[in-house]
């Protein structure tokens, strides 16, 4: 027996082919994906009740699978779905990164580290090491935490750098309170880092730190003092402490 909603589903589906995403509500977007998680019945009133739970698109796909099954109607199979198109999408987001080879400017750092830094929830540090020619040797992430007793093995860093022969490093790390403004803590530990790089003849080019869709590069706000050379070749800007500024990443795109 034809189902009442078959009908339903093959002209949201045909429409979806032919104009893509262009004019369709968030409940529309969300009820075509609900599609493949329910084979039978209306997606569209489960579309609209997880948008009014989580206030918008963006905060059911950014939603953990426990809270995605305790709305009526959600299982297993529909909290699979939807987190894994957002952790899918972030996969997406890093495969691109995957043409920068060598590092020359601070765009090439801030472009290879924001998709790491998708609606990470936690705080999380991670280093970049690069060779003599700025070629990348490795990407490392340190275990979720905070900034500061992540970097209590900071030895595990400096030994990984000498291991690797790396002559550059770049540091990064979140700030998921959503203010991208350094703390304290992160200059303090970045001036540590950096001392022990420089016995070791290693180059802290930069600490970046990311809030949404923003960063506040410390070599660019002059917070870490690159030698002109350095910063001519990397294109910071000529500092100024009047002038300590922030990087916004969507706008250095």
């Amino acid at each position: 027996m034809p189902n009442i909603h078959d009908g339903h589903r093959k002209r949201v589906r045909e429409r979806y082919m032919k104009t893509g995403l262009s004019g369709m509500n968030e409940h529309e977007i969300l009820e075509l994906v609900l599609f493949y998680s329910r084979a039978r019945g209306d997606t569209n009133e489960l579309a609209h009740r997880l948008i009014n739970a989580f206030g918008s698109l963006s905060g059911v796909f950014e939603s953990t699978p426990e809270e995605l099954m305790s709305i009526p109607g959600v299982g297993e199979q529909t909290a699979v779905l939807l987190n894994l198109i957002y952790d899918v999408y972030t996969a997406v987001q890093i495969s691109k990164t995957k043409d920068i080879c060598y590092v020359n400017s601070f765009d090439d750092m801030r472009r290879f580290f924001l998709p790491r830094y998708i609606d990470k929830k936690t705080e999380m540090p991670s280093v970049l090491y690069l060779d003599a020619k700025k070629k990348v040797v490795c990407y490392f992430e340190l275990p979720e935490g905070t900034f500061k007793s992540a970097y209590m093995n900071i030895k595990a860093i400096v030994e990984k750098a000498v291991r690797l022969n790396a002559a550059y490093v770049v540091l990064a790390h979140n700030h998921p309170s959503g203010i991208a403004i350094p703390s304290v803590n992160d200059k303090e530990t970045t001036y540590r880092i950096e001392e022990l790089f420089k016995g070791l003849g290693i180059q802290l080019l930069d600490h970046i730190i990311f809030a949404d869709n923003d960063c506040v590069s410390m070599a660019e706000s002059g917070i870490l003092r690159l030698n002109s050379d350095i910063r001519r070749y990397f294109g910071f800007s000529d500092y100024n402490k009047s002038d300590e500024t922030s990087e916004d990443c969507d706008k250095s795109g």
